[in-house]
């Protein structure tokens, strides 16, 4: 993972799909620009997408990003302050019924979420190879190795583990950087003489240095 992760895998591959859901975020844009937001959101996931699964996100409304954005939303509903109980320092929360504990409730529905968006990315993945078609991805990098003469099978990853490994992946790659770029677009269209001393300040991308 770490391998597939590193500055230069991103030099040399996680670059160009960043320029190419770049170049799909202006289309869209210009396209019609009373969706802004929704346009600029959907980038994030799709590029941590193509990078994890080997798969685009090429709408707003495409079922991958859709799914994440529902389970950020979830998460941080439970992850606010108030919402939950402190259970570990009340243990005796934990007993109460569930028509008592909504909070339970609702962490059962964000796990159910989960397993469901991240399990089907996995077994598409899955299905795909089968059927001979492979990518640069991080799920079929790990595949392929697990399925690799001797590779030892106690240390494979089932389907599940998978599941969460790629989801949590997509959540920190999604969440992390929608709302910067989004503050980022919205002060160069307001400061845009600006963008030409950025452009003369910050070094472009070279291979040279890369990990």
């Amino acid at each position: 993972m770490a391998n597939q992760l590193s500055a230069k895998q991103c030099q040399e591959n996680h670059q160009v799909i960043q320029e190419a859901e770049s170049t799909q975020v202006i289309y869209d844009v210009l396209s019609k620009p009373s969706d802004f937001l929704a346009r600029v959101r959907r980038f994030s996931p799709a590029v941590i997408l193509a990078i994890i699964y080997g798969k685009r996100g090429p709408t707003w409304e495409s079922k991958p990003v859709q799914d994440i954005y529902a389970v950020m939303r979830a998460w941080s509903s439970i992850m606010e302050t108030g919402n939950t109980p402190p259970v570990d320092i009340f243990p005796f929360l934990k007993y109460l019924p569930d028509f008592m504990s909504d909070w339970r409730k609702r962490a059962k529905r964000l796990s159910g979420m989960m397993f469901t968006s991240y399990r089907a990315l996995v077994e598409e993945v899955r299905d795909r190879r089968a059927r001979g078609i492979k990518r640069n991805s991080l799920m079929d990098k790990i595949m392929e190795e697990q399925a690799a003469p001797g590779f030892d099978k106690t240390n494979a990853l089932g389907v599940d583990k998978l599941a969460f490994l790629g989801g949590v992946l997509m959540e920190g790659g999604s969440d992390t950087v929608h709302l910067p770029r989004l503050l980022l677009l919205i002060a160069d269209g307001k400061y845009v003489s600006n963008i030409y001393v950025g452009n003369d300040e910050i070094p472009p991308c070279s291979k040279e240095g890369s990990g």
